[in-house]
């Protein structure tokens, strides 16, 4: 098991607005932003449809989904990203267990005083891709030895990076 730069978020159509608590992933490997479409549905979104393409490791595939823009926000609200032409999918396949958890920083001395919220909903429907490079700013750095996870505050709060020191044989590439 591997953590990823996964943050807990706010997503709201518009400042003040209703508002959707959950994770993102940050992937500077994604050149476009992606949202699961039961966001959009959600929020009630209103955007155009738009045909593009995705290409992964092994194929590309031409696709359809709502073209939206909204405001994400980190937890305490001190930090706010508009969020415009995000392109909807039916699902992001990003696994909840990739999503790090305060009660797993303990075996590390170099992550005890990093907080951790956790969203309200336990799965990531928002990935933040290079297209938004503010998001990817880091404020702060915590590195243990080497293979263990590290930690880094970003605009939108902590997360951490790395092995969690749990061996299994389910594997994603994102």
């Amino acid at each position: 098991r591997v953590f990823l730069k996964i943050v807990p978020v706010k997503i709201s159509a518009e400042v003040g607005g209703r508002a959707i608590e959950t994770y993102a992933l940050l992937d500077d490997c994604s050149d476009v932003s992606l949202c699961d479409k039961r966001l959009v549905e959600r929020l009630g979104l209103k955007g155009k449809q738009k045909p593009f393409q995705i290409t992964t490791v092994n194929k590309q595939t031409e696709m359809t989904g709502m073209e939206v823009n909204f405001t994400v926000a980190s937890l305490d609200g001190s930090e706010h990203i508009q969020m415009e032409r995000v392109l909807s999918i039916d699902r992001l396949p990003v696994s909840s267990r990739s999503i790090p958890k305060q009660s797993e920083l303990k075996p590390w001395n170099h992550l005890r005083d990093i907080q951790l919220p956790e969203a309200k909903e336990d799965e990531v429907m928002l990935l933040i891709g290079s297209d938004v490079h503010e998001a990817f700013w880091s404020y702060d750095e915590r590195r243990g030895h080497r293979k263990e996870p590290y930690a880094l505050k970003l605009m939108l709060g902590w997360t951490l990076i790395g092995p969690a020191n749990q061996p299994g044989n389910h594997f994603h590439v994102n």
